[in-house]
């Protein structure tokens, strides 16, 4: 499976980052059709399935996150029969995209959980599938 992200606006945000957006595309880089779920979530979190995230420090090297998922806070278990409706079949090729707001998605380990001034570089993960990396500066 193929990982691009985008970021909604422009790569310089203010401090203020509760509403920043990114753009997650999935697409299908095998030759047959795959059933995934990704955008069909009852998590109570909002989180889409199988999405985590990385949002590093690019002067220290270090995460800013006290979550990548938060969905790993909650603690429901599901049954094959919960799930039979949130399957997508992606055809060889075809792909999936959606916007989600980063903070349905992760807990940053700072105060009012918003990004201090600085620059980040931000990647996605579906599972194990990496995404490109976004540099995002916050003023």
């Amino acid at each position: 499976m193929k990982v691009d992200i985008a970021l909604e606006k422009d790569t310089v945000v203010s401090s203020m980052t509760m509403d920043l957006s990114i753009i997650i595309k999935l697409t299908n880089s095998i030759s047959s059709a795959q059933e995934i779920i990704f955008d069909k979530q009852i998590a109570s979190t909002g989180t889409p399935w199988g999405i985590s995230a990385k949002v590093l420090d690019k002067k220290t090297g270090k995460s800013v996150l006290q979550y990548e998922n938060i969905a790993a806070m909650e603690s429901r278990a599901y049954l094959k029969e919960d799930l039979k409706d949130k399957y997508t079949q992606l055809p060889a090729g075809g792909f999936i995209e959606k916007k989600y707001k980063l903070t349905n998605i992760v807990a940053y380990g700072t105060p009012n959980d918003s990004l201090l001034p600085g620059t980040y570089s931000l990647q996605i993960f579906y599972y194990d599938n990496a995404s490109n990396i976004v540099t995002l500066t916050v003023q």
